[in-house]
C-alpha cells in the first residue's frame, strides 16, 4: 500500500501563455510517501518504508486549457522496484 504523507519542496512552476498572456500554471512538488508491504497470504504487515517522489521534473511544451494545478511527484519505477526487490526474493530488507 502506498500513502501520500505530504508534499515537500516546490520543484518547478511551469507557466503557459496563450497569445502572450499567462493562461495557466502547473506547480510540481516532491511527494513524501509511506510504503507498506503486506504478506499476500496472511495480510500480515512485513515492512514499511518512507520514500520521496521524483525530484527531476520538466515543463511540457504544451498543456490543455484549464485551471491552474499542482502535481505531487511520485517515486519512479526504478525506486519502487529497488524497494520491493528484497520482499519478492523472500529476503528481509
Amino acid at each position: 500500500m502506498v500513502a501520500l504523507i505530504g508534499a515537500a519542496v516546490l520543484l518547478e512552476t511551469c507557466r503557459y501563455t496563450s497569445s502572450g498572456v499567462l493562461s495557466r500554471t502547473t506547480s510540481h512538488y516532491e511527494g513524501r510517501y509511506r510504503m507498506r508491504v503486506y504478506e499476500a497470504r496472511t495480510g500480515r504487515l512485513v515492512g514499511t518504508h518512507s520514500m520521496a517522489g521524483q525530484t527531476s521534473v520538466w515543463c511540457t511544451g504544451f498543456v490543455e486549457e484549464g485551471p491552474d494545478n499542482e502535481v505531487v511527484e511520485t517515486p519512479d519505477d526504478a525506486s519502487l522496484r529497488a524497494f520491493l526487490r528484497p520482499y519478492t526474493r523472500g529476503e528481509k530488507p
